[in-house]
């Protein structure tokens, strides 16, 4: 691979879709509900969306814990968690193909109505 060819020009796109469904669903949003009302801020990427949360210990391992699991269901998601210095804020970004967005904007507003609804 070469280091100036972009990651998804190698990887074929995963289709937009949570593999969990029934009770294990409901258990999952139940948890992904949880981790994003600790976000304190939004922003809206070309290609999803980036939430910031407190940059603890706690809330790092938390994310990296989230991640872990999400990327076993929802295949489609690229994750990053971007650490500012000085102990600031963790960001963490949910991007990926087309449809992305919007799986985003569904799933949050069923687990948190007022998350992608807070000011930013």
């Amino acid at each position: 691979m070469r280091l100036d060819q972009p990651s998804s020009a190698i990887m074929p796109q995963a289709p937009v879709g949570c593999s969990l469904c029934g009770d294990q669903l409901s258990a999952r949003m139940q948890v992904v509900a949880s981790v994003f009302a600790g976000s304190e801020e939004y922003r809206e990427l070309p290609d999803g969306y980036e939430f910031r949360f407190p940059g603890t210990t706690e809330w790092a391992m938390r994310l990296t814990e989230f991640i872990a699991s999400e990327r076993n269901c929802c295949t489609f998601f690229k994750f990053e968690l971007v650490f500012e210095p000085n102990q600031g804020p963790v960001w963490l970004r949910l991007r990926g193909g087309e449809n992305v967005k919007e799986f985003i904007r569904t799933k949050l507003n069923a687990g948190n109505s007022q998350m992608l609804a807070m000011p930013q």
